[in-house]
């Protein structure tokens, strides 16, 4: 997506009552320009508002412009924003405008996702079949790709791993068993993301 390069854009990271955590562009932002930006509204915040702050990248916490608010514009975490009048020294800003969104969730609101990762624990409760289906059905409606990680593997035996796996590849899964507590499966080697198979082969 092309941006006017006098734009400060970013991504909202999270979202939390009337707050938005934006991270900023890497290179977007011109120190030459911060004083041209800052002053945008008319008021003068001070002279530390045009500081920028020493971390990279940048993390402002942002509110919604109230014509935003009286559009109905919902601000989700994932969306390409546009912030103006930032407080370099205060680390806020707020949000002008929303880019049009690639894709949308509703629950949990997300947008521009690529894929969805569901992670499951085998055990402890014991993973139903049943509502894993409904899970996975739900997920694949949103026509976005779709892995699947399965925790607690340490607790469980290798028969009852290769039991599951047989279950999802018939499902057209290849899931990762992982163990948070152990750390086993969490640094996956390329292509294993349990993503589920299209039947291509490289």
């Amino acid at each position: 997506m092309s941006v006017n390069s006098s734009l400060l854009v970013g991504t909202v990271l999270a979202v939390q009552a009337n707050f938005y955590q934006v991270r900023l562009d890497p290179g977007l932002v011109n120190p030459d320009k911060i004083g041209e930006v800052s002053g945008s509204s008319g008021e003068d915040s001070g002279a530390e508002s045009n500081l920028m702050p020493n971390v990279s990248p940048l993390l402002l916490l942002c509110t919604r412009r109230s014509r935003l608010k009286k559009i109905g514009q919902q601000v989700m975490v994932g969306d390409r924003v546009v912030v103006e009048e930032p407080d370099w020294a205060g680390g806020r800003g707020a949000i002008a405008e929303v880019f049009p969104r690639r894709t949308e969730l509703n629950r949990p609101p997300i947008a521009n996702a690529d894929q969805i990762l569901l992670v499951f624990a085998l055990v402890e409760p014991d993973l139903e079949p049943i509502a894993l289906s409904r899970f996975l059905v739900k997920a694949e409606s949103t026509g976005l790709a779709v892995s699947l990680s399965l925790n607690k593997c340490d607790l469980v035996t290798p028969q009852q791993q290769e039991q599951w796996r047989d279950r999802l590849s018939n499902w057209g899964y290849e899931p990762v068993f992982i163990s948070v507590h152990t750390g086993v499966g969490l640094a996956l080697e390329d292509g294993e993301d349990g993503r589920r198979g299209d039947g291509e082969e490289g």
